[in-house]
């Protein structure tokens, strides 16, 4: 399969040209942007070229799934689905009206933060849409990490690592950031298809996916750079899962942590931050 930047990358499941999906990755100070751009694409590429070996332009054909799964990764990517959705979205004719159509159906009529009291006030059409959003691990909870890793793991090795290691937590890869830098207000999304969200990080075994993204979503941007507008105090998070596991969250951690939250609002998984608060959708 020949790709150039304008061919469509798949007409189901990322009905979108890769010059398009180009424009959603934040560029990264000190990396060439055209390898660093070629380097984002290696996961789309890599997929959309195992489906086409499988099926070409036609329909997959029915055969054991040991046979077609590894082929067939593209249909419960989660990189390809919630980029075809956000895409959908940000690309149609009527881009603000669609946004704000997703923004009340997922997190209700008005925001809840200090601020513009409106989305139409809070996403203008200055608003971008990027995925693997970069955000930083909030230093607080790096130190309090650093200062007794004993009590958030317990295995030998890993406190070993932990004492030669300076950075106990790493970025924070969001799935996709909708911001608007002149009003700041910003959505971070998780995406889920069939995975679960994850239990642990590598030195806090108390620590959950869900958690650690809310804590950088918390957490001040970085001074400089596309994503330095981004204003923590205007923040929300979405959790975007098939309707499957919205009607039937108990089969994923996921679906008993989001209810835990909303139920227990002051038995809050990040110790260290005084206010947040999740809203029921």
């Amino acid at each position: 399969m020949t790709m150039t930047t304008e061919t469509l990358i798949h007409k189901r499941y990322l009905p979108f040209t890769w010059s398009q999906l180009g424009e959603h990755f934040a560029p990264v100070k000190g990396a060439e942007s055209a390898a660093w751009l070629e380097a984002q694409f290696g996961h789309y590429r890599k997929s959309a070229t195992l489906y086409a070996a499988l099926c070409g332009e036609g329909e997959p054909l029915d055969l054991p799934i040991h046979k077609v799964k590894a082929q067939a990764q593209i249909e419960k990517d989660e990189r390809f689905w919630v980029a075809a959705t956000l895409m959908a979205f940000y690309h149609h004719p009527e881009r603000q009206q669609m946004l704000m159509m997703l923004l009340r159906h997922a997190l209700g009529d008005a925001p809840q933060w200090d601020g513009p009291s409106t989305w139409e006030a809070s996403f203008t059409d200055t608003t971008k849409l990027y995925f693997e959003a970069n955000l930083p691990s909030p230093s607080a909870y790096r130190s309090a990490l650093k200062r007794d890793v004993g009590a958030a793991h317990l295995i030998p090795y890993v406190l070993r690592a932990a004492k030669v290691t300076a950075n106990l937590e790493g970025p924070t890869h969001v799935d996709a950031l909708l911001l608007d830098p002149t009003t700041g207000c910003n959505v971070l999304f998780e995406a889920k298809v069939l995975s679960d969200c994850s239990y642990q990080v590598s030195f806090d075994a108390v620590r959950n996916q869900l958690a650690r993204n809310i804590d950088a979503m918390l957490e001040p941007a970085a001074p400089a750079g596309p994503l330095s507008g981004r204003r923590p105090e205007r923040s929300a998070f979405v959790l975007l899962t098939p309707q499957l596991f919205k009607d039937r969250p108990r089969p994923r951690l996921y679906g008993f942590l989001m209810r835990d939250y909303w139920d227990h609002p002051d038995s809050t998984p990040l110790p260290l931050r005084r206010r947040w608060q999740l809203t029921r959708r």
